[in-house]
């Protein structure tokens, strides 16, 4: 009995997310309600409560739940095969972020924290806290200084600033898209993006 009451509360929890997701990438944060989530859910605004102790507690969830393209990145250059190959682990490393931009859950997510997000109080601070954009800049520089080591990168490259480079336009090239996304493809521009970056910046 205590295992199905288990499984129906993660079921619940569930419902509760998609209908955020849902209304947050509908109305944007700020205007969206708890009470609108739970209608959207097909509940009380009690359940919400039961689950989440506020908006950005159930925010915090959303984003936890999608784990966004540049957390993953992080995740995936921990292997040690990547590690042996700072250029092109990170080149391949980069298309990947570009091509899971572009599943629903991801697009729908990245939206939220980048165009519904709106900057206020609280809200503002989650979205930045969640945001892994420092922490990906810090690995792809340390990626390059590996590469620099390696005598990889071109001569009057330096580390520092190649990432920099890459990560500006990473970012801006998935800010972009976000805001029509049905414009272009982003996997396969952000794929051109990359290999011309990358064929300007390594030896």
């Amino acid at each position: 009995m205590a295992r199905r009451t288990k499984a129906e509360a993660e079921a619940t929890r569930s419902i509760l997310l998609d209908a955020a997701e849902e209304i947050f990438f509908e109305k944007g944060v700020s205007t969206t309600s708890l009470e609108q989530i739970a209608r959207r859910a097909g509940m009380t605004r009690g359940a919400v409560y039961w689950h989440f102790e506020n908006k950005v507690s159930l925010l915090e969830a959303l984003i936890d739940q999608a784990k966004l393209p540049l957390q993953q990145m992080l995740d995936d250059l921990t292997d040690e095969g990547l590690r042996d190959h700072p250029i092109e682990g990170l080149k391949a490393l980069l298309k990947l972020v570009m091509s899971r931009c572009e599943e629903p859950r991801y697009r729908r997510v990245y939206t939220i924290i980048v165009y519904r997000c709106e900057f206020f109080d609280e809200l503002s601070s989650t979205c930045r806290e969640k945001d892994s954009a420092r922490d990906a800049l810090m690995l792809i520089q340390r990626q390059f200084e590996r590469a620099d080591q390696e005598g990889l990168l071109a001569e009057g490259v330096p580390p520092d600033t190649a990432a920099r480079l890459v990560h500006l336009a990473i970012m801006g090239a998935v800010y972009d898209w976000l805001r029509a996304p049905d414009s272009y493809s982003l996997s396969d521009e952000g794929a051109r993006v990359i290999d011309l970056l990358f064929s300007r910046l390594t030896a």
